[in-house]
């Protein structure tokens, strides 16, 4: 029996809106397809994996020179409260 880890590329490394709190990686099961996420452990907000690799491999490289790290984060986070 062979398994697969999922590899979650913002595991981690992405900090809630709401609460400040860093986002983990987690999965559900829904009419049979599964869905993966990114949880916050402490408000429970999430976001799609695939709504947060898009914004993020789309949006952030070309914010990240132009902003400090502190801003960067900080517009980031707006932006992804306004996806949750």
């Amino acid at each position: 029996i062979t398994s697969t880890r999922r590899h979650y590329i913002f595991d981690n490394k992405v900090v809630c809106a709401e609460c400040g709190c860093v986002l983990a990686n987690t999965h559900g099961t829904s009419r049979g397809r599964k869905y993966f996420y990114y949880k916050c452990k402490k408000c429970r907000k999430n976001i799609s994996e695939r709504a947060l690799n898009k914004y993020m491999l789309e949006t952030a490289p070309a914010e990240q020179y132009t902003l400090t790290k502190e801003k960067m984060i900080k517009s980031i986070d707006r932006k992804i409260k306004n996806i949750i």
